[in-house]
């Protein structure tokens, strides 16, 4: 083997690095996206966290060194260099993260390799511009090309300009920030996002090739190999047409400089307007002559036949790429639970293809599917060296019909760990100690069904709670248990509210003016974490100096800037908020960052003068049913629009 060879992994940041709206990153596509699953798929994840990478990479990189990696692929998440994408405005913190990066990857001997739009264009492109749909975002992406390649021309090696960019007309909301317009054609949607896409390569290779010439550049295919279904000839020349416009066309562009015939052929035969500046055709021809390499990704391999019952070839071509895709097996190779076709010697198909094909240097960038699973689970000891609710619950449940005993550690002790807990016991299972320190699980062989009624949610209490301080107002909130509220009851009180408890409801008055407090969150009985966006809006409306002290999760502070719009005097160093009180707030247009910012942001909004906007309510809808519904039965003016 090649000493040079490039062996490692890869990561798509805006996936996985977490830091969301921290350091000045603004919301991207993917923030926003309402995420489908696979079939067999049924884990949700966002982007708050993910794998938080952002505040662990030193630890990720030592371990890649570890493994012997010689590469790493990452993104340069590109709300994160410019929030908003129009204005100009380069975010340092973010520049400053990535070439922190960069410099533990080569402190390391790991060659990074850059991938410069990943899933990751400002949502505010896509919101006012209908994103690469739009000819000037490619002007603003090729400018943000050029600050990160300016930035990093001595650092980095080895760029990939767009990942992906074939599956643009697929999923387009996703990968290109556009929507087809109404009453556009499906051939010119495709069409206008190529040649848009197609443009916006170019012009990143030319950025970066200015900075650096010696620098290694390739644009990135999703690559699938694909096969007739049969040898009939239809299934032939459908699987032809298929891999041509899937595989090839993106990869055509880039590499000879011009749009291939079948593809003008096809665009002439749907009679789409695909006349572009001259200025435009000779970029994408200087991109070409200075294409170093390829990158692709491979995963799985397809089998495409022709349509039956339609006899039109143009109909047959449309239905291939844009109609729904039948789901066909290969009988000869294997696939995952999500359908997708096992197949390593597609990927020995796809190289030789390529390289026949195109006479350049490949890249995989992207490949395989990692399949975790164990025959059985065994009882173990664990120590959790933080306290958190969602990693006792999940050992619980993998405990309990783990074979033999296991103990939990510092675990969390919150109401709906023991409400956790007492329902598994309804189903057979043997767990003791929930609500201390120690749980002890005995692993069964089995359970069974049962009847259970689940607590009361003491966040979804506690924020009808705070609502009615925060408005002045006088709210009973039932069907709850009081002494999970013990914490916020408290708080309550030291700022002068009135709360009455009854055996299954507390009442909440708030006519006298409220007190300045501190409040610091720790795990059950302490201040809850979930309820501090929700606080720290009252406390934004409380007369004096006010502090917040976040023990629990350090990205809870994500919501802030929201506040701000809205008027409040906050400032923010690391785990603490400082809030001092104003005497209103002015209604905005903000966003709900997570599940608890967006209702920080309802009770902020009810607060303020004027109309509030909230976006991003799929985070509020995790966690409130019918919010809307029950603030209007207690005098609110909210509804819901859809935009």
């Amino acid at each position: 083997m090649n000493k040079d060879f490039l062996w490692g992994a890869a990561l798509s940041n805006v996936q996985a690095e977490g830091g969301y709206l921290e350091d000045g990153k603004g919301l991207n596509v993917y923030d926003t996206l309402e995420i489908s699953f696979e079939t067999g798929q049924s884990t949700l994840s966002d982007t708050t966290v993910a794998a938080d990478h952002y505040h662990h990479y030193k630890e990720d990189v030592a371990h890649m060194k570890e493994m012997g990696f010689t590469a790493y692929r990452f993104s340069i998440v590109w709300s994160r260099i410019h929030p908003q994408g129009d204005d100009g405005k380069t975010n340092e913190a973010g520049l400053a993260y990535y070439e922190d990066m960069i410099d533990e990857l080569l402190k390391a001997g790991i060659e990074p390799v850059v991938s410069l739009v990943h899933f990751d264009m400002p949502d505010y492109l896509r919101v006012h511009y209908n994103g690469f749909m739009d000819r000037r975002v490619v002007d603003f992406y090729a400018d943000h090309v050029a600050v990160v390649a300016k930035r990093f021309k001595d650092k980095v090696k080895y760029w990939i300009t767009y990942n992906e960019v074939n599956t643009a007309s697929f999923g387009p909301r996703l990968v290109a920030g556009a929507q087809q317009p109404e009453n556009m054609s499906d051939a010119q949607f495709h069409a206008t996002l190529t040649h848009h896409t197609q443009l916006a390569h170019a012009k990143a290779v030319l950025a970066i090739k200015k900075e650096n010439p010696n620098a290694m550049v390739s644009g990135m295919d999703a690559y699938g190999s694909i096969y007739p279904f049969t040898c009939k000839p239809e299934d032939v020349q459908a699987a032809r047409f298929a891999d041509n416009m899937n595989n090839n066309l993106t990869f055509d562009v880039m590499v000879n400089g011009e749009y291939p015939s079948y593809y003008l052929a096809y665009l002439q035969n749907k009679g789409v307007d695909f006349n572009h500046p001259q200025d435009e055709l000779d970029i994408i021809k200087e991109a070409s002559q200075k294409l170093d390499f390829l990158a692709f990704s491979y995963y799985q391999s397809l089998v495409v036949k022709a349509p039956e019952g339609i006899e039109d070839p143009l109909e047959v071509q449309d239905h291939l790429l844009f109609g729904a895709r039948e789901k066909l097996s290969n009988p000869y190779v294997t696939a995952n639970e999500w359908g997708w076709q096992i197949d390593p010697m597609g990927l020995r198909y796809a190289l030789d293809t390529l390289y026949e094909r195109y006479h350049k240097p490949l890249f995989i960038v992207e490949n395989g599917i990692v399949k975790a699973y164990a025959d059985k689970l065994v009882g173990t000891s664990i120590y959790m060296d933080q306290v958190s609710v969602g990693a006792t619950i999940n050992i619980m449940l993998a405990a309990t019909m783990a074979e033999g005993k296991t103990v939990i550690e510092n675990a969390a002790k919150e109401p709906h760990i023991v409400d956790t807990a007492n329902f598994l016991n309804f189903m057979g299972a043997n767990i003791k100690g929930a609500g201390t320190d120690v749980i002890r699980i005995t692993g069964v062989k089995k359970l069974h069904g049962a009847q259970y009624t689940i607590i009361p949610d003491q966040i979804e209490a506690g924020t009808y709670m705070i609502a009615s301080a925060i408005t002045g107002g006088d709210v009973l909130v039932k069907n709850i248990i009081p002494k999970h509220m013990d914490s916020l009851s408290a708080k309550l009180v030291e700022m002068n509210v009135r709360v009455e408890e009854f055996d299954d409801a507390i009442r909440v008055i708030s006519d006298k003016p409220l007190r300045n407090v501190n409040v610091k969150t720790m795990s059950y009985p302490g201040f809850p974490t979930d309820l501090q966006p929700q606080m720290a809006a009252l406390l934004s409306v409380c007369q004096g100096t006010n502090i917040i002290t976040e023990n629990v999760w350090e990205n809870r502070f994500q919501y802030i800037d929201e506040l701000r719009r809205m008027g409040a005097n906050i400032t923010v160093d690391g785990r603490i908020a400082v809030i001092e009180g104003v005497p209103f707030l002015t209604g905005s247009q903000v966003s709900a960052t997570d599940l608890r910012a967006g209702a920080a942001m309802i009770l902020a909004g009810l607060a303020a003068k004027g109309e509030t906007h909230i976006d991003n309510t799929k985070y509020i809808d995790r966690g409130y049913e019918d919010v809307e519904h029950k603030f209007s039965a207690l005098g609110a003016e909210i509804k819901r629009i859809q935009i």
